[in-house]
C-alpha cells in the first residue's frame, strides 16, 4: 500500500506548482530595450501564459536615483518607489474593474544610465508591443520625478508619439513642456494627463507641473479630456506615495482605475512613427524641414502657415517619399516676411483613405531681427551643436556660457569673429542631456540671455 502521507505531500507540491505558475510574477530582465537602458522589470499579470488575450500596459519611469547599468546589483534599485515597489510589496491589486469590466495590467520598470531620448522611448514602447500581449489601445505612461519628466518629454516629442498614449501620470515631472509650446503637441494628441504636485515641493518647482498643464488646456486647440492637477497640500519632493496610494481616489478612482477610463481606438500601426519638426527664419526664406522614422499608409504632409497660432491656412503639400515604410527627410522654404507677431508653422499628416489626418507639433518664428540682435537656431536644438547668428556690429571676442537649470556652468567658450562672420556651428558639450538650458552671450561690451530646449 502507498504511504498515504507521502501521497498527499506530492499532491500538493503539484496544486503549489501549477498555482504559482498561473500566478503574478515580477522578474528581473537583464535587457536592453534601447540605448539607454538595460535591464527592467517585468510584471505579469494571473493567468498571462495560460492565455491568448492582450492585457493593458504600464510603462513606469522611476527618479534619478534609481538609475544604474541594469545588472543584478544595480536594478532592484527601480523597486523603490511607486508602482514597482507596490509590485513587489504584494500590495499590487491582482485586476481592477473599471466601468464593469475587470483588467490586469502588464508593468514594465527600465533602468536607465541616464536621460532617455524620446526615441529611446518609443523604441521602449515598440519593444513591449512586439515582446508582449499588449492590448495597443491601452498603453499607459507614469513616473515620478525624472520619471514624470520622460512622460511630460514623450507626450510633448510629436503627435505621433504621443498619439500612442491612452493616458498619462506625470507626478512631480521635472520637465517644463510650457517653456516652448510643448502642451500644443499634448492636445492636439488628445491624451488624458492627471499631473499631480506637492505644494512645498523643495526639488521641483510646483509651477512646472501648474504651467505644463495650464498650457496644454490653453492650446489653440484644447484637449478633448482636459488636463487636470492635483496639489497635495504637502512640502517635500515625495507626491508619489499618496498618488499611487491604492486607498487615495479622486472621483471614486485611483490612479490606476483613473488610466483605465481612457482607450485609444488604433485600427492599425501608427501611420508616421518617430516626426521631427523645425522651423526658422534664413534670409530670405522660413525654412521649414522634418524627417520620420517610418511611415505607413502616408500621403504625405500639408504645409499650414498662421499668424496668430489658431487659424491656420494650407500653403503646401509634400507627399511622401517614405521607400517599404521606411523613414524620409524633408524641406521646405516659404519665401515670406511675418509681421511684427511673427509666424506660426504645422503640418497636418494625411493618410491614404484621404480620412485620418494628424498634427505636428506648432513651430513659432518670431519677427526677422533687424540685425541688431543674435539669434539661435534652431530652437529646440535637435543635434550636437547649434547654430548663432550674430549681429551686423559683432566683432572681436564673443563669449558663451551654457548654463544648467542646477545652476552648473557646462560651456564657457570663447569665439573669435575676427573676420566679421555672422553664421557660426557651436558643439555642445558631451555632458549635456536633454533638457532647458540659459546661453548667457557676451559681445561688445554687453549681452544677451536665451533659453534653449536641446532634445
Amino acid at each position: 500500500m502507498k504511504n498515504p502521507i507521502r501521497t498527499m505531500v506530492l499532491m500538493m507540491c503539484i496544486f503549489m506548482a501549477s498555482a504559482n505558475a498561473q500566478a503574478q510574477t515580477h522578474t528581473p530582465r537583464y535587457i536592453s530595450m534601447a540605448p539607454s537602458t538595460l535591464g527592467y522589470y517585468e510584471y505579469l499579470p494571473e493567468q498571462y501564459n495560460n492565455g491568448s488575450g492582450t492585457y493593458p500596459l504600464i510603462i513606469f519611469f522611476c527618479g534619478i536615483g534609481e538609475l544604474g547599468d541594469g545588472s543584478p546589483a544595480q536594478l532592484p534599485r527601480v523597486l523603490a518607489n511607486g508602482t514597482p515597489k507596490q509590485i513587489q510589496q504584494g500590495i499590487f491589486p491582482r485586476s481592477f474593474t473599471v466601468q464593469n469590466q475587470t483588467y490586469r495590467f502588464i508593468v514594465l520598470t527600465p533602468q536607465f544610465t541616464g536621460y532617455p531620448s524620446v526615441q529611446d522611448i518609443d523604441a521602449i514602447i515598440e519593444y513591449a508591443k512586439q515582446s508582449y500581449r499588449v492590448d495597443v489601445n491601452r498603453v499607459y505612461l507614469t513616473g515620478l520625478s525624472w520619471g514624470g519628466g520622460m512622460v511630460w518629454s514623450y507626450l510633448s516629442g510629436g503627435v505621433a508619439y504621443a498619439g500612442k498614449i491612452a493616458a498619462a501620470l506625470p507626478v512631480c515631472g521635472s520637465a517644463d513642456i510650457a517653456s516652448w509650446g510643448g502642451g500644443n503637441t499634448v492636445a492636439l494628441a488628445d491624451v488624458p494627463v492627471w499631473a499631480t504636485h506637492n505644494s512645498g515641493d523643495n526639488v521641483v518647482p510646483l509651477s512646472t507641473t501648474v504651467n505644463n498643464v495650464s498650457s496644454i488646456n490653453n492650446a489653440p486647440e484644447p484637449p478633448d479630456v482636459a488636463a487636470k492637477q492635483t496639489i497635495f497640500n504637502a512640502n517635500g519632493h515625495d507626491a508619489w506615495s499618496r498618488t499611487y496610494d491604492i486607498q487615495y481616489r479622486e472621483n471614486g478612482l485611483n490612479a490606476y482605475e483613473w488610466m483605465l477610463q481612457y482607450r485609444r481606438n488604433l485600427a492599425g500601426p501608427v501611420p508616421v512613427g518617430g516626426l521631427t519638426f523645425d522651423a526658422f527664419f534664413t534670409s530670405p526664406y522660413m525654412q521649414l524641414q522634418w524627417s520620420t522614422a517610418s511611415e505607413i499608409n502616408n500621403a504625405g504632409f500639408v504645409v499650414e502657415r498662421s499668424l496668430n497660432g489658431v487659424q491656420f491656412d494650407s500653403i503646401a503639400y509634400m507627399p511622401s517619399r517614405s521607400v517599404s515604410g521606411g523613414g524620409a527627410s524633408y524641406a521646405f522654404r516659404d519665401y515670406f516676411t511675418p509681421p511684427s507677431s511673427g509666424v506660426y508653422y504645422r503640418l497636418k499628416q494625411k493618410d491614404l483613405n484621404g480620412v485620418n489626418i494628424s498634427y505636428s507639433p506648432i513651430r513659432y518664428i518670431p519677427p526677422v531681427q533687424d540685425g541688431s540682435r543674435i539669434e539661435i537656431f534652431p530652437n529646440p536644438v535637435t543635434h550636437d551643436a547649434l547654430n548663432l547668428r550674430l549681429p551686423e556690429a559683432a566683432t572681436g571676442s564673443i563669449r558663451l556660457q551654457l548654463i544648467a537649470g542646477s545652476g552648473q556652468l557646462l560651456m564657457n567658450k570663447t569665439i573669435e569673429n575676427t573676420q566679421g562672420s555672422r553664421l557660426f556651428s557651436v558643439p555642445l558639450p558631451t555632458e549635456v542631456q536633454r533638457g532647458i538650458y540659459t546661453l548667457r552671450i557676451f559681445f561688445n561690451g554687453s549681452s544677451e540671455v536665451h533659453s534653449i530646449r536641446v532634445l
